[in-house]
């Protein structure tokens, strides 16, 4: 795991770190497993980017709704995840989102073997929302912020990101994958 401590860039596994007072960290990457204990010691509202690689290997699902209840990143407004599944189709993730109005760019990648079923089920569970542009296998939906969209695609997989409200789908991917 990496993470920025301060202005320092320190390499360190999370594992077996202990202190007395809580961590100040700027920014989290790298693969888990992530202790959630590390997290739940860091100083609320300090964490500013997450990117994250979870793969399905650890035998559980990404523990999404306690990640999201960390309080160090209930202001963390840039994200990169990769999530081998996501058995809410991203519904969590992207309320939460929409909630913190995080950057654009910030995206979630995650599988489903059955692509068809992902864009129904994920406006099923989401509930409510002001439908853009919808395909069997995108749909482009308003948030509050009246700049910004967001949108769930499938390309190799699914990508959930949030975009400029001005954005046209031929620029999605470029967009989303331009650092």
């Amino acid at each position: 795991m990496t993470f920025t401590l301060s202005d320092a860039h320190v390499n360190v596994p999370l594992a077996g770190i202990e202190t007395e007072k809580p961590y100040h960290i700027k920014e989290i990457e790298g693969s888990p497993p992530i202790p959630l204990s590390f997290l739940q010691n860091c100083v609320p509202n300090s964490i500013q980017y997450v990117r994250l690689c979870y793969p399905r290997v650890y035998g559980q699902p990404f523990p999404v709704e306690e990640f999201l209840n960390t309080p160090a990143l209930q202001i963390t407004k840039k994200w990169r995840l990769h999530l081998k599944d996501c058995p809410d189709f991203g519904v969590a993730i992207a309320k939460k989102w929409i909630e913190w109005d995080v950057d654009c760019k910030s995206q979630l990648e995650f599988y489903y073997d059955d692509y068809k079923k992902v864009v129904p089920s994920f406006l099923k569970r989401f509930g409510t929302v002001k439908i853009v542009q919808q395909t069997e296998t995108m749909v482009r939906f308003e948030t509050p912020n009246s700049k910004k969209h967001m949108i769930l695609q499938w390309t190799c997989g699914f990508i959930l990101a949030m975009v400029s409200a001005d954005l046209e789908e031929k620029d999605f991917k470029k967009y989303i994958f331009s650092p």
